[in-house]
Formats: C-alpha cells, sequence, structure tokens
C-alpha cells in the first residue's frame, strides 16, 4: 500500500485524526476501493480479518481567502455581472407575463390562457433546477470516477442562452405560440438559480454563504433598472403614444425591451464563459503545481493545512 509522505508532523497529525470528523468538513466524496489479492493474502496469514482500504481523496482546488478579500478579486465581480442577468431578465418574464402576452396577442386577453403562461413559468423552472441537479451528479460522478475533468461551471452560462432564445422568439412568434418561450425562458431561469448556486460552492472554500448572498446584490439592481425603469419605463411611453394607457397592444410595446434583454443576456453569457475559464485554469494549475500523493499540500503552501486542506488518510479499517 502506497504511503503518503507528509512535509510536516502537523500534517500528518490532522491526516491520522478521527475519519468521521474529517469526513464532516470534507466537500468531495470519499472512493472506496477493494484490496488487492497480495494484501488480502498477507491480511489473511496474520490471523486477521480481509481488511477494507479507504483511499485518500483531496478535495478539488477552490479559491482561497474570506469574503471580504474576494471582494475586490475580478472573479467575484464577473459572477456578480453573470447572475445580473441569469436572475434580472428572468424576472422580467416572471413579472411582465400578462403585459407580454396582452401585447403580442394586440390587447386581446384571456384569463385561462394567462394562467396557463404562469403555470408554465412554475413547471420551466422546476426543469431547469432538476437538469441542473442531474448535471452536477453526472459531472461529479466522472471527476470521482477518472472519466472526464470538467467543472460544473462550464454550464453555468446556459440559462443565459435559454433567455436569449425566449427573448428572441417573443420578437417574431404568433400569440398562438407564446407556449414556447414562456417556457423556455423559465427553463433558463431555473438553470440560472440552481447553477449560480451550485457554482459559488465549487469555486470559493471559505464564507460561501456570503458570496452567495452577496450575489443576490445583483438580482435586487437589476429588477429596479431592468423591471422598473427600463421594461416599464418603455412600456408606458410606447402606450402613451398609443393613447391606450394603462395596457399597451402592441407588439411594438416589448419589442425593444426584448432587444436590450437580449443584449444583457449576451454580456452574461461571455462573463459566465469568462468565469469557467478562470477557474478551470486555475484548478489545472493548481493540480499541476502539486496536487499529488507525494506532496498532497504543495501547491497549498500557503495556507495551513490543518484549516484550510481537508483529507482522509489511506488505512484499514478492520470489521
Amino acid at each position: 500500500m502506497q504511503e503518503l509522505e507528509f512535509k510536516s508532523q502537523a500534517d500528518e497529525t490532522a491526516c491520522k485524526a478521527e475519519p468521521a470528523a474529517l469526513e464532516d468538513e470534507i466537500y468531495a466524496g470519499v472512493a472506496a476501493k477493494g484490496q488487492t489479492e497480495e494484501d488480502k493474502k498477507s491480511s489473511k496469514s496474520a490471523g486477521g480479518q480481509p481488511a477494507r482500504e479507504t483511499t485518500m481523496v483531496l478535495q478539488e482546488p477552490q479559491y482561497q481567502g474570506s469574503f471580504w478579500r474576494h471582494l475586490l478579486t475580478f472573479d467575484l465581480w464577473l459572477f456578480w455581472l453573470t447572475f445580473f442577468g441569469l436572475w434580472g431578465t428572468g424576472t422580467v418574464i416572471n413579472m411582465n407575463a400578462a403585459q407580454l402576452y396582452r401585447s403580442i396577442n394586440n390587447g386581446v386577453y384571456d384569463p385561462r390562457r394567462q394562467s396557463l403562461y404562469v403555470a408554465l413559468i412554475g413547471l420551466g423552472s422546476a426543469i431547469g433546477r432538476i437538469v441542473s441537479g442531474v448535471i452536477d451528479m453526472k459531472l461529479t460522478r466522472w471527476r470521482r470516477d477518472g472519466v472526464r475533468d470538467i467543472s460544473t461551471t462550464l454550464f453555468l452560462p446556459t440559462g443565459c442562452l435559454f433567455l436569449f432564445i425566449a427573448y428572441l422568439v417573443f420578437t417574431v412568434i404568433p400569440p398562438e405560440g407564446l407556449v414556447f418561450p414562456f417556457l423556455i425562458g423559465s427553463i433558463g431561469t431555473g438553470m440560472g438559480w440552481a447553477l449560480g448556486a451550485l457554482s459559488v460552492r465549487i469555486c470559493y472554500a471559505r464564507d460561501v454563504g456570503k458570496h452567495y448572498n452577496f450575489m443576490f446584490s445583483s438580482g435586487f439592481v437589476s429588477v429596479i433598472v431592468l423591471n422598473r425603469f427600463m421594461f416599464g419605463g418603455m412600456f408606458d411611453a410606447e402606450g402613451e403614444r398609443l393613447n391606450s394607457l394603462p395596457y399597451c397592444n402592441q407588439r411594438s410595446c416589448v419589442r425593444n425591451q426584448c432587444f436590450i434583454l437580449m443584449s444583457i443576456n449576451v454580456l452574461s453569457f461571455f462573463s459566465g464563459c469568462v468565469v469557467h475559464w478562470r477557474f478551470a485554469r486555475f484548478v489545472k494549475r493548481e493540480k499541476k503545481c502539486g496536487w499529488s500523493n507525494k506532496c498532497p499540500f504543495r501547491s497549498m503552501k500557503r495556507f495551513k493545512p490543518s484549516k484550510d486542506i481537508q483529507v482522509i488518510c489511506k488505512t484499514n479499517v478492520y470489521n
């Protein structure tokens, strides 16, 4: 059995601590492997029962440091900009479903049809969240089994793509086909919320709650800017021009807003891609520099292993 080489006595002591206590601190799972035939023979010859081997698995590299330190970093504000488009433009659909329906349908309003669109928004959001969870589970299993090393952050901008398609379709589709953009847009919104939470947890090692809650400030700003001033202001201005207030019963009442929201999603899509690219480059660099069995703490030597790096030792557990 291959043993680990520790750089200090403190690292070895931390590694040999109670496995149950360490297990609670580890985000990554522990992969259990069977014994080799040689180990089984040696165990039986010693008169003991077959040993179960617990293999050490290192946690994936993450951005270290406190929230206040990251507040001055480029990566955190890239996250913020991505969520501005993901959460902000998705909220516009949710809060203005009736206005979109009435304007595109030239003033004809059916409450039953409106109820259908509201139900589709909830359904699409649930689908987006479930799909995001399935993607994360699949990618985590691939990384654990060594099949592919792909981070969930790769799919962070996916919601922007769905929202872009939804707003594009709103500008051209006939009223009978509004089911499609409402469903696609709400799926993008659900994926944005789910993948946003997962990505923040994956990227940051400390103060995860502070990092995630800070992202809600982007939703707060986007609701005021995009919903109240942009969408609402342009909607009222067009309704006043058509002398139809408080309603606006033409597609022109919402078309320009859709173009603006499409542009914001393009910007958020690219910022999300940069988030993944920078994090993937960071992970690759950290693993290349020293995340190996012989020196698990080499690339993190500027941190205290007992606090910032959690490991489980390779041990023999007898039944």
